[in-house]
């Protein structure tokens, strides 16, 4: 059934003349959709991540033939890999000095146990601790988009309006009941808990919603949204082993982690949240679904003590890469 919703992206995202974008995991799925529907609307450049080099280049024909005017810069990166993060942040800043929207896509689902390249349980170090790094090290470019006119509309002499999107999932109300297991995040945390491949899950999304707040007091002049874009089935579904996916299929059922939405519905909300103009609607440290619908806080997401604790935890283990 298609998305019942008054939200539409050909008409209700504006110009995005001289944006610059950055989105990681824009090779396939949720992430490439999101380029193509951003491209229609004209932004200088686009920059986005993946390891898949042939995937890129479909990606980037794809955009050329939606908007000529607009740049499309594949950087290589893997997301398990923080010190592929720092290399590719730093290429992207070499490129431009500023930076309008940060896309924060990339993410696995689901996985087996296992680590990181640097020894972090896997799906927290590529869902959150890889995109605070991308945050930490793009954060300069963003704050200085604004200070500077909005180059979309250079006559208007407001300043630009900088976004970080969040990526995450209703999955964050089935994180571990201590909400994140900052002992066990170094390990790969085979028994967080009943299906714990899920629960591992749960609490990489439940840390982005948690950094999202953060980040919104700290940086006033960058508004920082989470999302929860809605269920596609893309990759990161469709691949699962069979229980797995009859596990999601049950969540989805029970209405737990909302509609069964199409590709081009599944970029809407992120598409929505990285254009639409700051208001009662759209604020800073907001948690919204499809499309642009508040999703209330549970006990953990509302936390500011496990926030705090949260912001403080990704710092020391960032120091090194900045």
């Amino acid at each position: 059934m298609p998305l019942q919703t008054a939200y539409n992206p050909a008409e209700d995202i504006s110009n995005l003349n001289g944006k610059v974008i950055v989105i990681t995991g824009g090779t396939t799925g949720l992430g490439a959709q999101t380029i193509r529907t951003l491209a229609q609307h004209r932004p200088s450049q686009i920059f986005f991540t993946g390891r898949n080099v042939s995937a890129s280049e479909s990606v980037i024909q794809a955009g050329k033939a939606i908007s000529p005017t607009t740049t499309f810069t594949f950087i290589p990166c893997d997301q398990n890999s923080l010190s592929s993060i720092q290399t590719a942040a730093r290429l992207i800043t070499s490129k431009t000095p500023n930076l309008d929207i940060l896309i924060c896509n990339a993410g696995i689902m689901a996985s087996p146990p296992g680590l990181t390249a640097d020894g972090y349980e896997v799906q927290f170090g590529i869902n959150f601790l890889a995109h605070a790094l991308w945050i930490k090290l793009l954060l300069p470019s963003l704050e200085r988009s604004s200070t500077t006119t909005s180059s979309s509309s250079p006559s208007s002499n407001e300043p630009s309006d900088p976004r970080i999107i969040l990526l995450t999932s209703t999955s964050f109300q089935i994180a571990p009941a201590a909400g994140i297991i900052f002992s066990d995040l170094q390990t790969p945390q085979e028994n967080i808990g009943f299906q714990a491949k899920f629960t591992r899950y749960g609490q990489s999304k439940l840390a982005l919603v948690l950094y999202a707040k953060a980040l919104a007091k700290r940086y006033e002049r960058v508004t920082t949204v989470a999302v929860h874009p809605g269920v596609i089935n893309t990759g990161i579904i469709t691949e699962q082993p069979f229980w797995a996916w009859l596990w999601l299929r049950l969540f989805i059922n029970l209405g737990l982690l909302g509609a069964e939405l199409s590709l081009e519905e599944g970029a809407y909300t992120t598409c929505w949240a990285a254009t639409s103009p700051r208001s009662k609607d759209l604020v800073s440290g907001g948690l919204y679904e499809p499309v642009g619908k508040p999703i209330a806080d549970t006990k953990q997401s509302g936390d500011e003590l496990l926030q705090e604790r949260l912001w403080e935890w990704t710092q020391a283990q960032l120091e090194a890469y900045t």
